[in-house]
């Protein structure tokens, strides 16, 4: 693999830095608007008081982590989200005391402080996506439209509008190839911080971020030798580690309730949950179909929400939950005439890859490896629950695969420059359209 050249880095370099920067604010404070819309249309629906009740989501157990005190007892934070509660519960607690301040009743200042936490997690998001497609070399028409295309998506209008912890995983994987693809303009401190948020919140990205320390070395060049790189990769690493322990003795302190993420028996449970996933019974081509059509389709453009009941025991009471699955891929509908244009943008998208992977071949690289992180997660991780539920970790990745194929798509031709720029815009408005209209559904399903 080869290193770009310092004359092409710093040719982008130029062009991000003469860049109108109003975009990225127009970006994050418009998508955070739409966010919150969709918050106070499901602020008096069940998902405040009950889990599952929206696809396999914990949102009452979030919610409940979020707005406790710090003496009383988490269920979250632990093995699988290590310092969930002291990265976020501060935040939602100052977020709370100015919504009172408003003259807003306690059970609203609740609900609406995580929103302002979820709904800034989900904008800030689009924008890391919008910066890190600049700094690979997309254009900037062609970056804003597939940083809208991951704010429209389905996951973010649902995930970023109720408490969920899944909304910060993906802001932690998204700010980790954003320091990436800063390359040498990039701080020393923005990929290990990036790391240690990330980690923090999910710690399985552990993995991702050892592998993206490496890809980061060799994008930014600073170093010729071998073991130079790796010296610096290890102790960037030793950094990291460091912070992280610190992080949790912290946590134990001020919230003394909560579980120890980093304890030995509760990684190992990690690894047994995976390992279950990887057993022989645990497959099906069913189970990869319904892979590919939750992570790659619905995620992005929204299906028909269904209700489904589920006994808790033989003659004990259902409980109702919405999903989004669809089994119906031939018929021709709203919805499922956006999938065939979302498909046509993913088959220019994966053709134009290589393209650019002769352009920016260490960002190319550094962003497959973690769609197979991505992938090898979806299929191994808590087989039992909808895959939907992750797509806050999916969808930005899929999104930037398919923003900078469709740059190296044009590149290659420049004559695809207007119909991709059209039919982008023709599928973003029909995305959005569709995914509000879901909203409403789930007002209409879910309310109290």
């Amino acid at each position: 693999m080869e290193v770009p050249n310092a004359q092409s880095e710093g040719a982008v370099h130029a062009r991000v830095s003469r860049r109108w920067r109003g975009l990225g604010a127009i970006l994050f404070l418009g998508f955070y608007s739409l966010y919150f819309a969709a918050h106070v249309r499901l602020s008096d629906t069940v998902v405040y008081l009950k889990d599952d009740a929206l696809s396999s989501a914990r949102t009452s157990m979030v919610f409940t982590d979020l707005i406790t005190a710090r003496s009383d007892e988490r269920r979250l934070s632990g093995s699988a989200h290590p310092l969930f509660t002291l990265f976020h519960q501060p935040a939602a607690q100052l977020a709370i005391l100015g919504w009172e301040r408003l003259s807003q009743d306690t059970n609203s200042a609740r609900k609406h402080a995580v929103a302002v936490l979820t709904a800034g997690a989900g904008a800030l998001t689009v924008l890391l996506l919008y910066h890190t497609l600049l700094w690979t070399g997309v254009s900037m028409g062609r970056s804003v439209l597939a940083a809208a295309i991951q704010g429209g998506s389905t996951m973010a209008a649902v995930w970023a509008a109720v408490p969920e912890v899944w909304v910060f995983c993906g802001l932690g994987l998204m700010a980790m190839l954003w320091a990436v693809a800063r390359g040498r303009s990039g701080r020393w401190w923005e990929l290990p911080l990036a790391i240690v948020y990330a980690v923090g919140c999910w710690a399985w990205l552990a993995i991702p971020a050892v592998f993206l320390l490496l890809m980061a070395e060799f994008r930014a060049g600073r170093l010729s030798s071998w073991f130079g790189r790796l010296f610096s990769v290890l102790g960037s690493l030793a950094v990291i580690v460091s912070a992280l322990l610190a992080l949790n003795t912290l946590q134990r302190v001020l919230y003394p309730r909560v579980s120890n993420g980093f304890e030995v028996a509760a990684l190992q449970e990690e690894v047994e949950i995976v390992s279950a996933g990887v057993q022989p019974e645990a497959w099906s081509r069913e189970r990869v179909r319904r892979l590919i059509q939750s992570s790659g389709f619905t995620a992005v453009v929204a299906p028909e929400a269904v209700v489904k009941e589920r006994p808790l025991g033989k003659a004990g009471p259902v409980r109702r939950s919405v999903s989004f699955q669809d089994d119906r891929w031939l018929q021709m509908d709203f919805h499922h005439a956006v999938w065939g244009a979302w498909a046509l943008l993913l088959v220019l998208g994966l053709g134009g890859l290589p393209v650019m992977a002769r352009h920016a071949p260490g960002m190319v690289l550094a962003l497959l490896g973690v769609v197979a992180f991505v992938a090898a997660f979806l299929l191994f991780y808590r087989v039992e629950l909808d895959r939907f539920l992750f797509g806050s970790l999916a969808t930005p990745i899929l999104v930037a695969v398919v923003g900078i194929g469709l740059e190296g798509a044009v590149r290659f031709w420049r004559g695809l420059a207007l119909p991709v720029g059209l039919l982008a815009l023709v599928f973003l408005g029909s995305q959005m359209t569709r995914n509000w209209q879901l909203v409403l559904e789930l007002d209409s399903m879910l309310k109290l």
